[in-house]
């Protein structure tokens, strides 16, 4: 788990994924020293801790369904209305079910860092945290 201070104006990001290069090439695209600081961790349990512990502006989820819908459904417990950007393997299945309504992008790998870029700044304009 990788934690950087920072101060309540910068973007602050949580990485959630169990695949080291994908949570290294996220972290390392979407950081930047002046605005964007960025928290990763390898599994769902670690996120729930730092979900609980700190706030967030965007998390970015990128674990196998079951994972993933287990950290959901405890966000959804919660209440915490953090917005969820799902990232997925191409070869992977639609959801059995809905996401809960702060889910509010899904992409598939490849992830193409600027685009990303254009989708955090767009989602963080709009929901205005």
């Amino acid at each position: 788990m990788s934690v950087v201070s920072t101060s309540s104006s910068d973007l602050q990001i949580l990485i959630i994924s169990g695949d080291v290069p994908t949570r290294q090439l996220l972290a390392s695209g979407l950081e930047t020293p002046s605005r964007v600081h960025v928290t990763t961790t390898a599994d769902g349990a670690g996120a729930i801790s730092l979900l609980s512990s700190a706030r967030y502006r965007i998390v970015i989820l990128a674990l196998p369904v079951v994972a993933r819908e287990l950290l959901l459904d405890d966000m959804v417990r919660r209440s915490d209305t953090t917005p969820v950007i799902i990232i997925t393997d191409t070869d992977e299945r639609p959801p059995q079910r809905p996401y809960p309504s702060n889910v509010k992008i899904e992409l598939a790998k490849p992830v193409q860092i600027p685009r990303l870029k254009i989708l955090i700044e767009n989602l963080d304009r709009a929901s205005g945290r």
